[in-house]
């Protein structure tokens, strides 16, 4: 349960101290306390300087493993990642959630910390992780990053994680849940880790997970354990780009891939709807869902067809935001569907400028999109 402390921050609580403890986090097997699972999805640029990063870690090499969950590589390459003494696990041209299953699955360690292929840890992450989880009832942990450009250099933006610690006690209430979110403590995979127990029951339902299995990674657990949000330590370093072109919005355009993204997410947060253990997860999943199709329904014209149904999911995810505590949201998109009733143009012409000016708060240049994969739900809904 969130601790009775007042707070400065929206009139949310949290206390400032750290978690305690230095007692060692038990394995499942003899074998390592923690397993690193990356994801290699086309962005072989950057997996042995994220590899490195987690062999520079503080902590003894047999404490933990690191698993590379890749649907193809280079003999070259695979050949490197041997000789670093990472585990390669082939899984196939499948979704993040699936990969992040596989490595999961694989896991021997009883602390499961996430990476991208294209980030990178600080050295002193795992032995945070092993302080954290030496509590029994933490099964989720999320920490505050650093957003870095394509060298690794640090690139100056707003918070994407306020500088506040939280706890909350499983099943998250929405309310709960909406609050992380605002935080910042749901986004960026590279800043989770999770109690393996906790997860592997609900590995079945996040494979199917496209789009934000960041989110998916909270919303499926069902406790009983705690959840830890601590924006005070900044423990990764989170590459600032855009990929293939999910976010490019050149020439005034909304893309197909930005198009196939929105599908995707709604498609991810709608199978969450369905699958999450419990109802607070699954109230605020239907919401994101909602979000997003009304971004979707706007950005290609869908309002204009005169389709009733999307205009009462666009009032229900306004109100839903509303609900949630993000006045911001429900403005932007009871706005979006005003507009769109009269021109998709209108509605364009407010997202693109919108979305730039979003990812220029976040250091994001839409020019630069250096081939990779793009996923993962974000934004302001």
């Amino acid at each position: 349960m969130r601790p009775a402390v007042a707070s400065p921050y929206l009139g949310s609580l949290f206390i400032l101290t750290p978690v305690r403890g230095c007692r060692e986090v038990q394995s499942t097997t003899t074998g390592p306390q923690v397993s690193v699972v990356i994801r290699l999805h086309r962005r072989e640029q950057y997996i042995v300087e994220a590899v490195q990063s987690v062999l520079d870690s503080t902590i003894e090499r047999t404490a933990y493993e690191i698993l590379v969950v890749t649907d193809g590589l280079s003999k070259e390459l695979r050949e490197r990642l041997r000789e670093l003494g990472v585990q390669i696990l082939e899984s196939g041209t499948l979704s993040s959630g699936e990969m992040l299953g596989i490595g999961v699955s694989s896991a021997r360690g009883e602390v499961v910390a996430f990476l991208d292929d294209d980030d990178c840890f600080r050295p002193e992450k795992l032995a945070t992780l092993l302080q954290v989880f030496s509590d029994p009832r933490v099964v989720y942990y999320h920490h505050g990053l650093q957003r870095v450009d394509l060298d690794r250099r640090p690139v100056a933006a707003r918070a994407e994680l306020a500088p506040v610690y939280s706890r909350f006690t499983l099943p998250l209430s929405r309310g709960d849940a909406a609050w992380i979110r605002r935080k910042g403590g749901m986004y960026n995979v590279s800043s989770i880790a999770v109690r393996r127990s906790a997860l592997v029951p609900q590995i079945a339902a996040l494979r199917p997970v496209t789009n934000g299995h960041d989110f998916a990674l909270l919303l499926l657990l069902k406790g009983p354990g705690d959840v830890v949000i601590d924006g005070s330590r900044v423990l990764v370093d989170y590459r600032t780009h855009v990929s293939m072109g999910t976010h490019d919005f050149t020439g005034g355009q909304v893309s197909d891939v930005h198009v196939r993204f929105l599908e995707g997410t709604v498609r991810s947060f709608e199978w969450l709807c369905r699958v999450a253990p419990t109802p607070g997860a699954r109230s605020f999943a239907r919401c994101r869902a909602e979000s997003y199709e009304t971004l979707l329904a706007t950005t290609t014209g869908r309002f204009v067809s005169g389709n009733p149904l999307r205009r009462t999911l666009a009032v229900r995810a306004a109100i839903g935001n509303l609900r949630e505590g993000d006045v911001r949201s429900a403005a932007i998109l009871s706005f979006l569907a005003f507009l769109s009733l009269y021109s998709r143009q209108w509605a364009v012409r407010f997202y693109i400028p919108l979305k730039r000016t979003e990812l220029a708060s976040i250091g994001l240049a839409t020019a630069a999109m250096p081939s990779g994969p793009s996923t993962g739900a974000s934004g302001s809904t």
